[in-house]
């Protein structure tokens, strides 16, 4: 369970409400101060009416845990909480956006690359990506950005984002046209004040590629079994697939994707 908090900024557009869903700071800390991050994330990023209206949402997360955001039982409540929101508020599915800072930032590396499908742009500030749940290959069409100080050196923040940034370089050369990744190094800010608070405007026209015609997905874990419009009854480490539509004909790629009857 994670609760959260909603306001409206602005006035609904016609095609429903973009939802921004926002990740506090802390995680592997006590609960007091959890919650006190989690009330700050609701004031963290600035309102902007004049960007088009939008639902505003600051998601606390489920534990205290130093993962709280970015562990195999969040991606579910994560899912719940999109499809109650569409269900039950008009959010338009084309226009969600998760944005996180510190430890909300290391859940937005997360589920960027494992959930793309979901959103229309994710954003991660002072975090950096967790190894085995940070993979690139999945990003290929999500508007996928990340900031770092350029003294945020604990936990190699800063040198791990260096390392993502030039991992996704090779990948856009290899895929031209594909990954439209952000990465953007605050020299001389360290871990707090970063200037992210007016981001919002940035990422609010985004909209959703549903249906992309080109995938490529590297699974890690055995939560996330759904890429875009490809299934895996069994997902796990050391799969990949990749997959694209030709005219009326599908042609796919896997590794190590036992042949499933669903």
């Amino acid at each position: 369970e994670s609760p959260f908090y909603t306001k409206q900024v602005g006035e609904k557009p016609a095609g429903g409400w973009p939802l921004v869903i926002a990740m506090h700071g802390g995680g592997g800390v006590p609960k007091a101060v959890n919650d006190s991050q989690w009330e700050h994330m609701k004031i963290y990023y600035k309102d902007h009416p004049e960007a088009g209206g939008y639902l505003y949402c600051a998601l606390r997360a489920p534990t205290d845990e130093w993962n709280g955001f970015y562990t195999d039982y969040f991606y579910p409540v994560l899912e719940k909480l999109i499809r109650q929101f569409v269900v039950c508020q008009d959010v338009n599915p084309d226009r969600v956006i998760a944005i996180g800072y510190s430890h909300g930032g290391y859940g937005a590396f997360a589920i960027g690359p494992k959930l793309p499908h979901r959103f229309a742009a994710v954003h991660a500030s002072a975090s950096a990506p967790s190894d085995g749940e940070t993979v690139p290959t999945g990003l290929h069409s999500l508007a996928f950005s990340f900031m770092v100080g350029g003294k945020d050196n604990a936990y190699g923040r800063r040198d791990r984002c260096v390392a993502f940034e030039a991992l996704l370089v090779e990948t856009k050369q290899a895929h031209p046209g594909l990954y439209p990744t952000t990465f953007t190094l605050v020299e001389g800010n360290g871990h707090t004040g970063l200037p992210d608070r007016d981001i919002l405007p940035k990422l609010l026209p985004n909209v959703r590629v549903a249906t992309p015609k080109q995938l490529f997905w590297d699974p890690t874990d055995g939560t996330v079994k759904d890429h875009y419009w490809l299934r895996v009854a069994e997902p796990k480490r050391g799969q990949h697939l990749q997959a694209r539509l030709e005219g009326n004909a599908l042609v796919a790629e896997t590794k190590e994707v036992a042949r499933s009857e669903e």
